[in-house]
């Protein structure tokens, strides 16, 4: 891994792609045959706007350069997403074992709150992958709460691993080996900037 993406500047406009992987056909009466894949990765692109000087430019490339391509991997602080709309108190951890799925049993959140919101990202301790609540989320009496989401699971966590709820990273790697920039004007930088989840 080399490091977190720069925090300043910050992009202009930042694209979040959800991209599942599903096999579909249709036979010659109209009647779909569809099946899931069980992939899914998270795409993110970076706009970075032609005001942008050489010295407030020249880190992000630089950063950029020690990637080495698709080569390394690296942390992104999605600014809309790091942090969760929902109230995110307590220490929460996964409460029972071998869950799999699109649910999440967990406890140890602080009670009666409403803690997740629908689109609120989170990980797990034990791996990389990032995943997004898809209902509203509500501790009970005793902290307890249960987790909607999207994708589904692609390990069954330990009973008792941690949940990653704030300033939550997505693990990624350039979309491509090829890192150019363009000039405009009196020395003006743009950049785009194209990752996808490396899990």
């Amino acid at each position: 891994m080399s490091g977190t993406f720069p925090s300043t500047p910050a992009p202009s406009k930042l694209t979040v792609t959800a991209s599942f992987g599903t096999l579909q056909d249709r036979t010659p009466s109209g009647r779909r045959n569809v099946r899931q894949l069980g992939a899914h990765l998270w795409e993110l692109a970076c706009v970075f706007p032609d005001t942008m000087s050489r010295d407030q430019f020249m880190p992000i490339m630089g950063f950029l350069m020690e990637q080495e391509g698709r080569f390394e991997t690296f942390t992104f602080l999605a600014p809309d997403l790091a942090e969760p709309r929902g109230a995110a108190t307590g220490t929460p951890l996964v409460n029972g074992t071998a869950q799999t799925g699109k649910t999440l049993v967990t406890d140890g959140w602080a009670i009666n709150t409403l803690q997740m919101r629908i689109g609120d990202i989170f990980k797990l301790a034990g791996n990389s992958k990032v995943y997004m609540v898809t209902q509203e989320a509500t501790s009970d009496g005793a902290g307890n709460l249960t987790l909607n989401f999207r994708p589904g699971l692609i390990a069954s966590p330990a009973d008792g691993e941690s949940l990653v709820i704030t300033s939550v990273p997505f693990m990624v790697q350039l979309k491509n080996d090829r890192i150019d920039y363009d000039v405009s004007g009196p020395l003006l930088y743009q950049k785009t900037v194209e990752m996808i989840e490396a899990i």
